[in-house]
């Protein structure tokens, strides 16, 4: 099938501001409020200079309703709450490739959608390969219905976005979409463009509808995951997606005040660590069964304590808490080995930053040592001391798996 470019054939100027514009474009054109907007209004806002710059926003990433009006929904939230920062980059991103923008044309970019889908995803993950230029050329030449120029403005507009969104950097062969970081927000935003005119007018969704639509739409596929994580994502923000009353949390204006338990749950959304708790739900019911006796018996040999930081929780009169944790993760997509080898005693916060990339481990001509992202972090730099042997592997993985993350 031949798709039409559109819009997104026209350069959005990014110049070195990147998908910042994109969140700016939004605050300016809803004025910084969490209410639908017409689409001329929206223009007007952003000024007349700024025109053919909107363009991209109000076609390609933002819902458009039936009567000519831009809809509120999470990514709109995430614009105009949260300062400019990758997690946004990731958001706007999956907004692109996840398609729905209602209106006249509902799906336009629907190329995007089908190479993810079809080229980009394999084996639970995105393959680095797919994103060659040589490779998407390929791809748009034979689905977009444009002149050379135009697909290479496509080509190089869509490229930019993967690159700032670090999707070009590492030497694996799987893309690390740092899907665990933006997968909350992304679920919400999902499920807001699940609501459009059509749909409301057969009544409300069911919470078993909402789940299928991940499925039937291969959400996972989207996000460079694999479909179980996000289902038992999907599962567990549910109910808090209902809880916040759906599309009906952004009937107040952003400025307005809000329930204080909304407002801290929103706003942990994109903060790593944030709902430390919640985050830590999800992981335990993705958690493949493991060797129990062997994370114990290492447990026992560090004392408890953690490798990184030397510190040990005491939870009780004589009794410690630590954490096993996995260097290169069981199970899809990464199907790292249930061993000791792979394994570190950490306390709760640095098992947290190393399954999130915070902290890695290098190996020196010393020893191990801790790199850290974390600025003027005394940790970094700093040589652990392992009573077990690991597993060289899975640290090298683990390394470049986080390799170029910010």
């Amino acid at each position: 099938m031949k798709y039409k470019p559109g819009s997104f054939s026209k350069n959005f100027g990014w110049g070195d501001r990147g998908l910042s514009k994109l969140q700016a474009a939004i605050r300016d054109g809803f004025r910084g409020r969490l209410r639908a907007v017409r689409r001329e209004d929206f223009l007007s806002n952003c000024g007349v200079e700024a025109q053919n710059i909107v363009l991209l926003p109000m076609n390609f990433f933002l819902h458009n309703e039936e009567d000519n009006k831009l809809s509120v929904d999470e990514l709109v939230y995430q614009a105009i709450s949260k300062p400019a920062s990758r997690q946004f980059n990731w958001l706007g991103l999956f907004s692109f490739h996840l398609n729905r923008c209602g209106g006249r044309d509902p799906h336009p970019a629907q190329w995007a959608n089908e190479y993810v889908r079809t080229h980009v995803w394999s084996g639970n993950a995105w393959r680095t390969e797919s994103l060659q230029t040589e490779r998407l050329d390929r791809f748009l030449n034979e689905s977009l219905d444009a002149s050379l120029g135009a697909r290479k403005k496509c080509r190089n507009n869509y490229r930019y976005m993967m690159e700032l969104c670090g999707h070009f950097s590492g030497p694996l062969a799987t893309v690390n979409t740092e899907v665990n970081q933006w997968i909350r927000s992304a679920l919400f935003l999902t499920w807001d463009l699940t609501w459009d005119r059509a749909i409301l007018a057969e009544g409300e969704l069911t919470d078993k509808e909402l789940l299928e639509f991940c499925d039937a739409h291969e959400i996972h596929k989207l996000m460079g995951t694999s479909r179980s994580f996000v289902r038992d994502h999907a599962k567990s923000m549910i109910g808090i997606y209902n809880e916040f009353g759906r599309l009906s949390r952004f009937d107040v204006d952003a400025q307005d005040s809000r329930p204080q338990n909304q407002v801290q749950y929103l706003d942990g959304l994109t903060q790593v660590g944030a709902d430390t708790a919640v985050q830590r739900i999800v992981v335990q019911r993705m958690q493949q069964k493991r060797n129990r006796t062997a994370a114990s018996r290492l447990k026992q040999i560090y004392g408890n304590f953690c490798m990184f930081c030397g510190v040990r929780l005491q939870v009780g009169e004589e009794r410690y808490y630590s954490e096993a944790a996995h260097i290169k993760p069981l199970g899809r997509p990464h199907d790292g080995p249930d061993i000791i080898g792979n394994m570190l005693v950490l306390c709760m916060n640095h098992h947290l930053q190393y399954d999130l990339g915070v902290l890695r481990l290098m190996k020196t001509e010393e020893g191990f040592a801790i790199v850290s992202r974390i600025k003027n972090d005394p940790l970094h730099g700093k040589l652990v001391e392992p009573k077990h042997s690991l597993d060289e592997s899975c640290i090298e993985w683990h390394f470049n798996h986080w390799l170029g993350s910010a």
